[in-house]
């Protein structure tokens, strides 16, 4: 199974010729674990399938059908943790570029046009509520980050990355507790890296060199319990190369890659799949935080199967025929984000000094007091949690026009300092 890099702003994944999946894994450890994702009916019925699979016995429930989605760029979807909806970029039956909000518990689906037709490796930081992508740039030839609000689809240049040649679509992973996007790529010397980047200052922080000439690692997902990652390891074995079918044999195991060295070491006690054309997909890998559990489809013996594998001991906890073809999974990681990452307001009131602003109630704009001069991190959210808007501003003056009626909180940070308030919007 070869890496396959690519520039990022030509990959379009047509439906027909990969999909995508919705899973609820039953209760694990003691609790629910839920995949999502899509399901085509093809170029020629055209129309996206919202479903959920059962990795027990693998049948497939359709949740909705989405009509006016022609296609999925490939890489581009993910799961938004504070407004639990599905999330994904493709062209619309008119073949403009556009992003899809599904909310898998009651159907609703938003749509949203875009003005980047290429985002793809999307991630999600569940402290934030923002989505980052990876956009290049063909007038100048430039890989970008970008960082994509999922509410309302508008995106923003985070980091300029002119040493990246191309990217491995299917590779990057996001850490929330640091704000460290990685994705695995290659520089314009032909060396192949795992980028870290931080979102917040675009500083590279880390790009150690891939060694794959004895095993080729790929589909990292970044525990953020452990603060480990992990992907999955492709070893060749030449001596049993199919001369008929001039397919490899591979054997691919559960791995651990080093951040900093970007050497790898293998977890599984036995490979989890190995033979001549076995294989996993690209789109066909999610991790469950509170569980951490790695899921994936792959190719075995003929049959699409799915699994999912215990990260601390390479156990495998399920191991079920899939029905039908799908890819770009995702997992619901709602109640671990907000486990980890959200403080009530009552709370956050308490704990740290109050925000100073006017007016409030508020129609338009709101005129924030900074404590003293610099760049600080604004973030404005309704009553249950989700996030509206974010900012990296040092300007006072915020535009809250778009928000509904209704009760906020605000939240700046820089540094050590924190201050958090309400504010009530009029119409």
């Amino acid at each position: 199974m070869k890496s396959k890099f690519t520039n990022s702003s030509y990959l379009l994944h047509l439906l027909g010729l990969a999909f995508i999946m919705v899973l609820p894994v039953g209760k694990l450890f003691g609790q629910d674990i839920k995949l999502y994702g899509l399901q085509g009916d093809g170029i020629e019925g055209g129309g996206v399938n919202f479903i959920q699979i059962n990795p027990e016995d693998g049948t497939t429930e359709t949740l909705l059908s989405i009509d006016d989605a022609k296609a999925v760029y490939l890489g581009s979807s993910t799961f938004d943790a504070t407004t639990k909806r599905y999330v994904f970029t493709g062209p619309d039956t008119g073949f403009d570029p556009t992003l899809f909000s599904i909310q898998p518990e009651s159907g609703e689906n938003n749509n949203f046009p875009i003005d980047n037709n290429s985002l793809i490796e999307t991630e999600f930081d569940m402290e934030s509520g923002m989505s980052y992508a990876l956009f290049y740039d063909t007038s100048n030839e430039t890989e970008y980050i970008m960082k994509v609000d999922p509410v309302d689809g508008s995106t923003s240049i985070v980091a300029e990355l002119p040493d990246v040649q191309a990217v491995a679509i299917g590779s990057s992973t996001f850490d929330s507790d640091n704000k460290r996007f990685f994705f695995f790529g290659v520089d314009k010397t032909g060396e192949k890296r795992l980028y870290g980047v931080n979102v917040v200052t675009g500083e590279i922080l880390s790009n150690p060199i891939i060694n794959d000439s004895e095993a080729r690692t790929s589909f990292f997902q970044y525990d953020i319990q452990s603060g480990r990652m992990f992907c999955m390891v492709s070893t060749p074995d030449p001596s049993l190369f199919d001369s008929l079918t001039f397919m490899e044999y591979y054997k691919i195991s559960l791995g651990e890659i080093n951040i900093e060295t970007g050497e790898h070491t293998i977890i599984s006690p036995e490979p989890l799949v190995e033979g001549n054309g076995v294989g996993i997909q690209v789109g066909s890998v999610a991790f469950d935080h509170a569980t951490q559990l790695y899921v994936l489809r792959a190719m075995s013996e003929g049959q699409l199967r799915i699994y999912s594998l215990n990260v601390n001991t390479g156990e495998v906890v399920h191991n079920t025929t899939a029905e039908g073809v799908f890819s770009e999974i995702q997992i619901d990681n709602h109640d671990f984000a907000e486990a980890r990452y959200t403080v009530s307001t009552t709370e956050a009131e308490e704990q740290f000094e109050p925000v100073s602003f006017a007016p409030n109630p508020v129609r338009d704009y709101i005129n924030i007091t900074f404590p003293e001069r610099g760049t600080y991190d604004i973030r404005i959210a309704d009553m249950t949690g989700r996030v509206y808007s974010t900012f990296n501003t040092s300007e006072s003056d915020l535009d809250v026009s778009h928000l509904p009626e209704g009760m906020f909180s605000i939240t700046l940070k820089k540094d050590e300092y924190k201050a958090v308030s309400k504010f009530m919007k009029l119409k």
